[in-house]
C-alpha cells in the first residue's frame, strides 16, 4: 500500500510563505497607507477651506491667501507622519472646481537585509467652489 502526504510538505513550505509574506507586507505597509488616508481627509479638509480664497477677486490678496492655504496644508501634512522634504502640496482654481495634490515618498525600511522600499504616493482631492443650494 502507499504512502499518504506527509504532514509538511512543499506545498505546506510555500503556504507557510505566503502567509509569512503577507503578514510581513500588512505590517510593513499598512501604516503608509493610513497615512495616506489622513492626507486625503486633510486635502479634502483643504477643499473646503479654498472656497473662501476662490471668492477674493484681487489678484494680490488671492495670491498670498492661497500661498497661505498650501502653507497650512502643507503642516498639516507634515503633523500626520509625512517626512519628505521634497513633498509638493498644489492647489488649483479651474473653474468651479478646487483640485488639490500631495506628491511625497514614503520609505520603508526592511529589517535584517538592510534594505529599503521607496513607495511614491500622489494624493488628490477636489471640491466645487459653487455656493452650496439650501
Amino acid at each position: 500500500m502507499g504512502r499518504g502526504p506527509s504532514s509538511f510538505n512543499l506545498f505546506s513550505l510555500l503556504l507557510l510563505a505566503v502567509v509569512g509574506g503577507s503578514i510581513y507586507s500588512t505590517w510593513k505597509v499598512f501604516p503608509v497607507y493610513w497615512q495616506a488616508w489622513e492626507v486625503d481627509r486633510v486635502l479634502a479638509d483643504g477643499a473646503s477651506r479654498a472656497y473662501p480664497v476662490s471668492r477674493l477677486r484681487e489678484l494680490g490678496p488671492r495670491a498670498d491667501a492661497t500661498r497661505q492655504l498650501v502653507a497650512a496644508l502643507r503642516r498639516e501634512v507634515g503633523e500626520k507622519g509625512v517626512s519628505d522634504p521634497e513633498m509638493d502640496v498644489g492647489l488649483n482654481f479651474d473653474g468651479d472646481r478646487v483640485d488639490l495634490t500631495c506628491d511625497y515618498r514614503a520609505i520603508i525600511t526592511h529589517p535584517l537585509v538592510e534594505r529599503y522600499s521607496v513607495l511614491r504616493m500622489h494624493r488628490a482631492a477636489s471640491g466645487s467652489l459653487l455656493p452650496p443650494k439650501y
